[in-house]
């Protein structure tokens, strides 16, 4: 019985989920195009670039300098109609600059549904007296470790001149300088999945099928104002995922920004196994929010379907050679086609990955296959740690 429902269980979900990434990986060119601006950045609208930073982050000299060099990149590109705000739960002590403004959220404040961290932080940023943009102007959302390029910025605007769509999601890449060898592996599927099912749904359909990601996210600052980030206190760190789904059921459109932005990877496997258990239980908060329909959240619960069945995927592909089953070869033939996807989606990952750093290609090859079954098995104690902890 356990090996009928291991090989039909987990097709529910691992073959949509496939087939999208195959479909995103297939279709459009995941190398980065180099794109000129379509229009003189003096008739640009105003563009807010926004940090996140809680208590619990501490805000070190390196991020300092990453927002200081964001603000030198748009500069760069000829951009002046723009500003980076710093928003915080406690005074940073940031050195006033004419790009850059730190908003400090105070403590007595509370929105009406009680959210915290991060949706209180945004809701303040919206109230009256602290907004202080039109509804024409623009926001991206950003990581506070997120490093622009010129190429990015330069993507933003001409997005912004289209006029196509007022949300926009763009990639993010890791720059790998760490030698743990088996996180930054690790984060290889995490990566190909971006620029496979995420790019699937925001460019074939225009539609967050799979969500989005707050370390790259660009929208309408009259769409914000319209929706709001107050979801109650438990969507936190997914709120702007939250944001973009309430848009979508609203009728609003999000289109793909061609550019990729960079951040590190994780440090550590520690880090990298508490990193998944927090985005695994983001997942499950967006998805038992209430504020939007479960219909606008398949496609993420799909997401979290594949990384939660995967291990009766697994069982069964190494079982039924051991215990066969009658009617096997079409199951064979699809657990095939997945597993063969992921070990490319891994290979993929590396190479976006380490694509400034390591020359060798056959070696980082090798080293990926190699590194798989292992990434796999970090990915399910992450998943335990999620299941058995207190939380």
């Amino acid at each position: 019985i356990f090996l009928y429902l291991a090989r039909i269980l987990p097709i529910v979900a691992l073959l949509p989920v496939a087939v999208s990434n195959f479909l995103g990986l297939a279709i459009f060119n995941t190398q980065e195009n180099q794109h000129k601006l379509k229009s003189s950045t003096l008739f640009a609208p105003f563009i807010c670039f926004r940090v996140f930073v809680d208590n619990d982050t501490i805000f070190s000299g390196q991020m300092r300098s990453i927002v200081e060099q964001n603000i030198k990149t748009c500069l760069n590109v000829g951009l002046r109609n723009f500003i980076f705000d710093v928003v915080t739960e406690r005074s940073l002590g940031l050195v006033p600059l004419n790009y850059l403004r730190e908003l400090i959220v105070p403590s007595k404040y509370q929105t009406v549904l009680n959210s915290q961290r991060k949706s209180r932080a945004w809701q303040y940023c919206l109230e009256e007296g602290v907004n202080l943009f039109s509804y024409d102007d623009w926001i991206v959302h950003l990581n506070v470790g997120t490093e622009m390029s010129n190429n990015s910025v330069i993507s933003i605007a001409n997005f912004i001149y289209d006029n196509k769509f007022l949300i926009g999601q763009g990639q993010v890449t890791c720059r790998s300088t760490s030698a743990n060898v088996i996180s930054v592996m690790s984060d290889s599927l995490r990566i190909a999945m971006d620029y496979g099912m995420s790019r699937f749904g925001l460019r074939c359909m225009n539609m967050p099928l799979f969500g989005v990601k707050s370390t790259f996210l660009l929208c309408n600052a009259g769409v914000e104002n319209s929706i709001g980030f107050d979801f109650g206190s438990k969507p936190d760190m997914t709120v702007e995922n939250m944001m973009v789904l309430k848009a979508w059921q609203q009728g609003h459109k999000v289109g793909h920004i061609d550019c990729e932005m960079y951040e590190k990877e994780t440090n550590s496997v520690f880090q990298f196994v508490n990193q998944r258990c927090l985005f695994i239980s983001e997942i499950l908060q967006t998805i038992s929010n209430t504020h939007v329909f479960f219909i606008y959240k398949i496609g993420i619960f799909m997401a979290l379907a594949h990384t939660m069945l995967m291990h009766f995927a697994i069982s069964y592909f190494v079982l039924h050679f051991i215990f066969p089953l009658s009617g096997t070869r079409p199951f064979t033939l699809v657990y095939g086609f997945i597993f063969g996807l992921i070990y490319f989606m891994n290979v993929f990952g590396a190479f976006k990955t380490h694509s400034f750093h390591i020359r060798d290609s056959i070696k980082l090859l090798v080293l990926t296959i190699l590194m798989v079954p292992f990434s796999l098995l970090i990915e399910s104690s992450a998943l335990y740690q999620f299941l058995f902890s207190k939380q």
